[in-house]
């Protein structure tokens, strides 16, 4: 009984859950799978043994002949090289790759594969053959190793050849000393001559004939046209020679030859004679083949035998490929074999899967579809989420009630939990305020709402000031607090249809839809009021202020981007002047699309030296005389014109081309001094540098190799840094400037007075000249202040040991009162305005006109 009842109970579990309908069919499953996948190892088992087998033997087989045919390949390489330098050791090696050969023939010979296939009698022969070509390449080497073997008619050449050419060169040398005396006439110079041109023509044609044998044996040019050429000369100088033998005879039978002569003519014909038929002699052997004895023992013996062992290699090659193609088509048959039953696991595996799609269908994925209709229908009507709920509890299986339970009981958390995440991430958990994502949706839907009825959009960026502080002096959370009192405040200057966010740390948004430029001013101007009101948290009262950038849609954008941009440097910009509240303006946008443009113009005109120097002088007070020029940068754009220094400076600054700029202007500039002080004017020049140039560490080595370039003395360079660049970084200006001070190069503090410079650090520069700012010069004729200023400044830079220029020099009364408080220097529009180089000899010229020039003929003119 209790046996019955436990096989119930586990029938039960069984079928009554989705996990034991899994794990019934995955156990029948299993035990079909491992007993195909066994059987299949077991065929898959014996074919590898036997084609591994198989493959070893052939491998061996493989290797013995990869040995042969690299010891015969080797051996033919070696015969040739024994054939052009036929040494010993050639041989010995040549002998030995035949060893190779032959001894592994031999192996190969009892190799099982090849008593199997049948070609015992091949690798028989093969190994005959081999044996056969080492005894031919011997008998070979003893051919090659002989000369009189090697070449016929090498006994011609010695016995007869070599012998006629010492006779007849002989008798015309014997010739010719009978003839040779201190005074000789015209019929012995004649015959003199002739003799000569026997030896002459005698030796060009034994000289061809050498030519002929080298280009016969292969040694110097091409064979096929070298030997015709020579042949042709040899018979043309034999002809020659013989013409000249004739006119001996001639001089002979004319009785002027002397008895050695008669007799060195007669050898030299009998010499010419037999030369000539030993020489036709070889020809007819070359022709005939008989000029060498190795080339048709290598044509009859050798080539033939190689021609056999490679072919009967190939043979052996070929029935490789045949044994490679059978083992192939077994490894063939044993795949379609396992595919097979691959196809069949597969086919099973199919229906499984139908079977369990059809199962999984009717009871699982109609509930779940059930539920899936029943979340979607519940945001809609609640008796569809009841007719639903009850159609899912008509499920069978237990897991699908338990998903049924679970689904009910977490839709509501879930949707709870979506409207908590929803808020989180559009709103700011400090101040309850819609954050900036929620910012930019509302800006969307407000452009898109007041877009077709021509309406306008006011975003103004609030950003408090002086909040950091507070922040950091008290904590965070009284700053916290802060930022909460301000949204409250906020909230209760706009009205109900406006909009508020918070950015972020001290930034608010506020969004006016419908308005127009005055109201979003107002409305600025009421928060700067509201703000300026006392805070009182905590037993603290303080005091903040904020300030405001106003951007409008569309004057100033169509996007919500665009906007948040434009309002943001208007922000900036109303923080930096302390205004409380401005207006976008275009130009005061570091990223305007004009701007950019203007930065790509910029990059053309200094790559395109489209840039000008204008020069200013400056004249000595006491003397009138020009003591040097200040270089002045000047652009004139195509479209903007005239661009002051004062926009292009802090524009090639910002691009990072300021290094490139003062590089650009301090090589035109001395290389206009140099042409200066070669026609005879001994100025100085002064050079503007800016905070980045201070920083440079590259600086001085550039103007060193200026320096080098022009062929000027440093004493011709002055530089002028105004105080706020060396204030910038006083430690790396005070090292920069000292590198320049040790290259004796002239300093100065350029609009001094304007700047916030320290006494200490001024004292520690090595400057040798101070400039008076021109604010101060202009109108200190008018204003005592102004002029205590100037006197003081001259007074203090004279106690410091250093010169004075007075800017802005304006007209003589100006003069009159610089020269009465002892300045040094002067500049000014009274002298003259800045010109360019054209101009400057013009007005040299004008200026040098009046060497007497005092400040009363100045005032007159």
């Amino acid at each position: 009984m209790r046996e019955n009842s436990l096989f119930n109970y586990i029938a039960g579990s069984l079928f009554t859950s989705l996990r034991g309908y899994y794990l019934v069919i995955a156990c029948i499953l299993a035990l079909v799978i491992l007993g195909g996948a066994f059987s299949a190892q077991i065929y898959l088992s014996r074919a590898e043994t036997r084609n591994r087998n198989t493959i070893e033997i052939r491998n061996e087989v493989i290797e013995y002949s990869q040995k042969i045919r690299n010891a015969i390949w080797l051996a033919e390489d070696m015969q040739q090289t024994f054939l052009l330098t036929p040494l010993p050791k050639y041989q010995l090696t040549l002998n030995a790759y035949f060893e190779s050969a032959l001894r592994n023939s031999s192996i190969l010979k009892k190799a099982p594969w090849i008593l199997t296939a049948g070609m015992k009698n091949d690798i028989s022969q093969l190994h005959d053959n081999i044996k056969t070509l080492k005894q031919a390449s011997a008998e070979l080497a003893e051919i090659r190793t002989h000369v009189d073997r090697l070449f016929p008619t090498t006994p011609v050449l010695r016995e007869v050849m070599s012998e006629d050419n010492r006779g007849f060169y002989t008798a015309a040398s014997l010739g010719l000393s009978e003839i040779t005396n201190a005074e000789m006439d015209s019929e012995q110079l004649e015959l003199h001559k002739i003799f000569e041109d026997c030896q002459h023509e005698w030796l060009r044609m034994i000289s061809n004939f050498r030519l002929y044998l080298l280009n016969l044996s292969g040694i110097f040019g091409n064979p096929e046209t070298g030997l015709q050429t020579h042949t042709n000369n040899i018979s043309i100088q034999y002809q020659q020679i013989q013409r000249l033998l004739t006119m001996l005879d001639k001089k002979e039978q004319q009785g002027q030859l002397g008895l050695q002569g008669t007799q060195s003519l007669i050898e030299m014909k009998q010499s010419a004679r037999d030369w000539w038929a030993a020489y036709e002699k070889m020809k007819n052997a070359h022709k005939l083949g008989e000029w060498r004895a190795d080339i048709p023992f290598i044509k009859t013996r050798i080539t033939p035998l190689y021609g056999k062992i490679w072919q009967q290699l190939q043979q052996l090659d070929q029935h490789l490929e045949v044994s490679f193609s059978e083992d192939l088509g077994n490894l063939t048959h044993v795949a379609r074999s396992s595919t097979y039953t691959l196809w069949g696991l597969v086919v099973l595996l199919l229906l499984v899967i139908i079977a369990g799609y059809y199962y999984l269908q009717r009871k699982i994925l109609q509930p779940i579809s059930t539920i899936a209709h029943a979340l979607r229908s519940e945001s809609w009507d609640s008796e569809t989420w009841a007719q639903d709920v009850k159609k899912m509890q008509c499920a069978q299986l237990d897991e699908t009630r338990d998903l049924i339970l679970a689904f009910t009981n977490t839709s509501q958390k879930i949707r709870d939990r979506q409207r908590q995440l929803e808020y989180q991430a559009t709103h700011d958990a400090l101040t309850a305020l819609p954050n900036r994502i929620h910012l930019k949706h509302h800006l969307e839907k407000e452009i898109a709402r007041v877009s077709p009825r021509k309406l306008s959009i006011g975003l103004l960026l609030l950003d408090l000031d002086r909040f950091k502080e507070i922040n950091d002096t008290l904590g965070h959370q009284l700053g916290d607090k802060v930022l909460q009192e301000v949204s409250a405040r906020l909230l209760t200057c706009l009205r109900k249809t406006d909009f508020i966010a918070r950015l972020g740390g001290d930034e608010f948004a506020l969004l006016l839809s419908g308005i127009t430029l005055n109201y979003a001013e107002e409305i600025a101007q009421r928060v700067v009021q509201l703000l300026q009101a006392p805070l009182e948290i905590d037993n603290f009262q303080l005091r903040i202020g904020g300030s405001i950038g106003i951007a409008m849609y569309p004057l100033h954008g169509d996007s919500p981007d665009t906007l948040i941009r434009c309002a943001d440097v208007a922000m900036y910009d109303s923080k930096q002047r302390a205004c409380g509240y401005m207006l976008y303006d275009s130009s005061h946008d570091p990223n305007s699309i004009s701007r950019l443009a203007l930065i790509s113009d910029f990059h053309e005109a200094l790559e395109k030296n489209k840039l000008e120097l204008y020069y200013q002088p400056k004249i000595d007070v006491q003397s009138g005389r020009v003591i040097g020029f200040e270089a002045l940068l000047r652009w004139q754009h195509s479209e903007h014109g005239f661009i002051p220094p004062d926009e292009l400076i802090p524009l090639a600054e910002k691009t990072g081309m300021i290094k490139e700029l003062t590089c650009w202007v301090l090589k035109t500039a001395m290389q206009q001094c140099a042409h200066w002080l070669k026609n005879g004017y001994e100025f100085s020049i002064a050079v503007n540098l800016s905070m980045w140039d201070l920083l440079n560490p590259q600086l001085a080595d550039y103007i060193r190799e200026l320096f080098e370039k022009y062929a000027i003395s440093s004493q011709h360079l002055l530089l002028e840094i105004t105080e706020s660049a060396m204030m910038a970084d006083p430690e790396h200006a005070i090292e920069t400037l000292n590198q320049l001070a040790a290259m004796n190069i002239k300093l100065a503090v350029d609009d001094f007075g304007t700047g916030f410079s320290s006494l200490s650090y001024l004292k520690k520069m090595p400057i040798d000249e101070l400039k008076i700012d021109k604010s101060f010069v202009i109108d200190m004729c008018n204003n005592e202040h102004d002029a205590v200023l100037v006197r003081s400044t001259i007074d203090l830079s004279h106690n410091l040991g250093l010169s004075v220029v007075a800017e802005g020099v304006e007209d003589q009364e100006i003069w009159d009162l610089l020269e009465i408080l002892r300045c040094d220097k002067l500049q000014g529009y009274f002298i003259s305005r800045p010109m360019a180089v054209e101009q400057v000899d013009e007005w040299l010229d004008n200026w040098e006109a009046y060497p007497a020039l005092t400040r009363h003929r100045l005032k007159q003119a």
